[in-house]
């Protein structure tokens, strides 16, 4: 699963939609630990924890969707974030 740039589209979405499951169902840093980044997984767990507690289920929804974006592209949620509003502010 590490290298998805192979492979045909219908195992990509497969793939991902197992992540995206595992994300929400089981936990945060479920996919990037099948991935073989077990460190990675684990930080993510306990930053889920860390972000719930102090923020609520947001917090907990938002380090999930990074965890995600890490394991589905290989960027985190932020950078995609950073990379879309400079995109945009090219576009003015």
């Amino acid at each position: 699963m590490a290298d998805e740039t192979t492979g045909t589209p219908q195992k990509k979405v497969l793939t991902n939609s197992l992540k995206l499951a595992g994300e929400t169902l089981v936990s945060p840093g479920v996919s990037l630990a099948l991935e073989g980044r077990v460190a990675a997984g684990l930080a993510h767990r306990g930053g889920a924890n860390l972000a719930k507690a102090l923020f609520g289920r947001v917090g907990w929804v938002l380090v999930a969707a990074n965890s995600y974006s890490l394991a589905a592209n290989g960027k985190s949620l932020f950078s995609e974030l950073r990379e879309i509003r400079a995109r945009r502010a090219a576009a003015k």
